[in-house]
């Protein structure tokens, strides 16, 4: 029995970490603050001795509130159901919180809290989340216990005839004594099993994928800041916040020819991920690009082996061969709410990790794949240069189409691009200033010309000087209502972000009769050098241009004014902090969240190679042993000889060491014996003389310090009768011998048990007593 004082804030903090990680899933900070500060409320109330329970009919009416408003948001599209159940059960958290009446109530908390924490690890891949739930687990098992014991306690004490306001925990010393230990011993022991249970389900029964189970209920990744999708619509006026979040990690590595890779790590990543190059208004009247290359037939990884296929591992041997610099990239992509896969320019090879379908676009060389819903891990080689149309086309003209009928869509496609331009854009592109008084040379009808390159660097660097980079365009909303946005942006704003900047530029060059497109993607500088990589966050979503040009095929420009990445160099030390948390976010992804079947297989190969290789090493330390007698040329008469000497030895020691152990065990048992019967245990079974006889040597070491001093107990004498005979000695010494009497009866007759630690302090009492004894015999007071 014992009165639970500690579950109550065992429970508190269970139930503000269940909420905590709820919040760390949802990212919802506010409703992380509501609900801790109700918890706090009340538990302050409860110690305060100021609560009283609300009543039955406003929690149920709270209850079906809440239910009804779960309902409605999860027939909504735009949440997910995931955090509907998660807010409701927040609800349920905090009504019977403030309803709780009865230890069923704390049952309740603690259930509730649970199903909150598994509805937040559905969701979210987080090491901080991951952390918190391991911490969580150990400590709902020592709530749970706690709340057992609460509830035996109470019923106990209900059945005590004592009443409640009299009842102390003086009655129940001899439980205090005991439930710490065994709640340790208790907790260590499910901790264990639980652990390694753990690890071993985790290790050889790896999770699937989950997208047809748990899909749907899931919470859609948050997008970037330009935000990747087929139609990109740039209507969004409101205040657009920076977010640090990392979403990708790239490893780089720079092969030239038959050499060595070398790791890069400085410089900055351009990583192209979806190309836009048709600008129009939608059905809903909103502004939009799309990507007019969807009208080519894609690749696609799982029925396509055509040569050329970047898709395949032998890749662009025959069309496009690899030249000798190229970069090789491996690549950890987490949901962003689309299907693009970045990688560096002029991709030749890619290699995605597990059971991933891949679609490529030969015609803007970029890649996709089927599931945007969870994270992905692959490999790319690229050359970093782009192919023009008809060098991209080619592999598919060969077999597909006859070549003229596709160049000819492929050359009529710009026209059909051009005629929707707004008039203020155009007379934006034509005005000389902007792009220079060569764009007058050049014909509109001209596929490309020599000055494409130059008129197009024109307008990239009007752009960088004469606008400015903002993400908040919400005090001018009213300037783009029913108005073409890019069309006020070049004409009235002349500020906005990077989705603007490079859109105003391609449609600027292609009202010039420049083939020309918008290329979304990350652009980054930060190298973690913990973990070896580029660390791609959402902040570093970027939107540039493409411009084909006859000399040097498609280049790269970009007009965004303001947004320009400091060197490497200058990192801060909060910086360098944060690559190291974001190592450890890394390798928890790829460790564990990413860990699936195919990793279980490769760990597994890994365990059998190392075996394998521990192996041969015990082969080859044996066969240089065996060398090593023969170098010391031994016939085989003297190695047989040495062999049996060394043999015969062995086994002599280990006879003598039996022999020694044997005669210790039964001088031991012997002396045990007889110190049994000295203290008078010679009636008892011997296995009951051989324990009691250990435990109180220490009576035995008193009764012969007592006879070195000529006092002795006669035998009709029990030992306690001896004890209080000895009223002559010395008043400590008097009662130094009256205790340990009186533990000697308690282990004899009470059944108590002495540990090795109480053994000890027994051993420097008798030790005590015999300096007290000696003290007193110089002085002549012991008669």
């Amino acid at each position: 029995m014992y009165n639970i004082q500690q579950f109550k804030p065992a429970l508190y903090v269970l139930l503000i970490m269940g909420l905590s990680g709820f919040a760390i899933a949802a990212q919802e900070p506010g409703l992380w603050a509501l609900s801790v500060a109700a918890v706090l409320v009340q538990a302050g109330m409860v110690y305060r001795g100021r609560f009283k329970p609300i009543s039955r009919l406003l929690s149920n009416g709270v209850c079906l509130v809440a239910l009804a408003y779960m309902v409605v948001e999860f027939f909504d599209r735009s949440n997910p159901p995931v955090l509907v159940i998660g807010q409701f059960l927040v609800v349920l958290h905090l009504v019977t919180l403030f309803a709780q009446r009865t230890n069923r109530d704390y049952g309740v908390l603690l259930v509730l809290s649970v199903l909150l924490m598994v509805a937040s690890g559905i969701t979210t891949a987080s090491l901080a989340f991951g952390i918190l739930f391991i911490i969580y687990i150990f400590l709902s098992i020592y709530c749970y216990l706690l709340l057992h014991l609460k509830r035996e306690a109470d019923r106990a004490i209900a059945a005590q005839p004592v009443p409640p306001d009299r009842f102390t925990l003086a009655n129940l010393r001899q439980d205090q004594r005991y439930l710490p230990r065994s709640m340790r011993k208790l907790i260590a022991f499910i901790t264990t099993v639980s652990s390694c249970s753990a690890v071993f389900v985790f290790l050889f029964f790896p999770r699937g994928p989950g997208t047809g189970v748990l899909g749907q209920m899931q919470m859609r990744p948050s997008e970037t800041l330009t935000g990747f999708s087929d139609e990109t619509q740039i209507n969004q006026l409101a205040s657009i916040t920076q977010n640090a979040t990392p979403v990708a990690t790239v490893s780089v590595w720079r092969r030239m020819g038959h050499a060595a890779e070398q790791p890069i790590t400085t410089g900055v990543l351009r990583l192209r991920g979806v190309t836009f190059d048709r600008y129009h208004q939608g059905e809903n009247l909103e502004w939009e690009w799309k990507r007019s290359a969807e009208s080519d037939d894609p690749i696609r990884s799982e029925q396509d082996t055509s040569p050329g296929n970047p898709l395949t591992n032998t890749a662009g041997s025959q069309v496009n061969p690899l030249p000798e610099g190229v970069w090789r990239q491996e690549v950890r992509l987490d949901p962003i709410g689309s299907k693009a896969l970045f990688a560096l320019a002029g991709i030749r090879q890619f290699t995605p990790v597990g059971d991933v379908k891949a679609v490529y676009f030969p015609t803007d060389e970029t890649l996709q794949r089927g599931d945007g819903n969870s994270s992905i891990q692959y490999e790319a080689i690229s050359n970093g240069v782009l192919t023009t149309p008809s060098a991209a086309l080619a592999p598919r003209i060969a077999y597909e189409r006859p070549a003229p009928l596709k160049l000819l869509m492929f050359n009529s496609l710009l026209p059909q691009l051009s005629k929707n331009i707004d008039p203020a854009v155009v007379q934006f592109a034509h005005d000389p200033q902007v792009s220079g008084e060569i764009a007058k040379q050049r014909s509109p009808t001209a596929q490309m010309t020599d000055l494409d390159a130059e008129i197009a660097a024109n307008i990239e660097t009007y752009l960088k000087t004469h606008f400015a980079y903002t993400l908040d365009l919400s005090d001018v909303e009213e300037k783009f209502q029913g108005k073409d946005p890019l069309a006020v942006f070049v004409s009235q704003v002349r500020r906005g972000h990077c989705v603007y900047f490079a859109g105003a530029m391609t449609l600027a060059c292609q009202s010039l009769g420049i083939r020309a497109r918008m290329v979304f993607g990350f652009v980054t500088d930060e190298y973690n050098s913990i973990g070896g990589y580029f660390q791609v966050r959402q902040s570093h979503a970027h939107a540039w241009v493409e411009v084909l040009t006859p000399n040097h095929g498609w280049m790269v420009f970009d007009p965004t004014s303001g947004r320009e990445l400091p060197p490497n160099e200058q990192r801060s030390f909060v910086q360098r902090v944060r690559h190291v948390f974001d190592w450890l976010e890394s390798k928890w992804t790829t460790s564990v969240i990413a860990y699936d079947g195919s990793r279980r297989t490769s760990l597994i190969q890994t365990l059998d190679a190392s075996l394998t290789n521990k192996t041969l090493r015990g082969a080859e330390a044996i066969s240089r042993w065996r060398k090593w007698w023969h170098e010391l040329h031994l016939g085989t008469t003297e190695f047989w000889s040495i062999s049996i000497k060394i043999l015969v030895g062995a086994i002599s020691c280990v006879l003598l060491a039996l022999v020694v152990a044997i005669g210790w065990f039964v001088l031991e048992r012997r002396r045990i014996r007889r110190r049994a019967v000295k203290i008078g245990l010679q009636s008892l079974p011997i296995p009951q003389q051989l324990r009691l006889a250990r435990q109180l040597g220490f009576y035995e070491q008193m009764n012969e310090l007592l006879q070195m001093h000529r006092i002795t107990r006669r035998p009709h004498m029990t030992a306690m009768e001896f004890s209080h005979s000895l009223t002559y000695l010395p008043t400590e010494s008097y009662r130094l011998v009256d205790a340990l009497t009186r533990i000697f009866y308690r282990v004899r007759y009470g059944g108590a048990h002495v540990p090795a630690d109480q053994q000890r302090r027994l051993a420097l009492a008798v030790t005590r007593l015999a300096e007290q004894l000696a003290s007193y015999g110089k002085l002549g007071s012991l008669k």
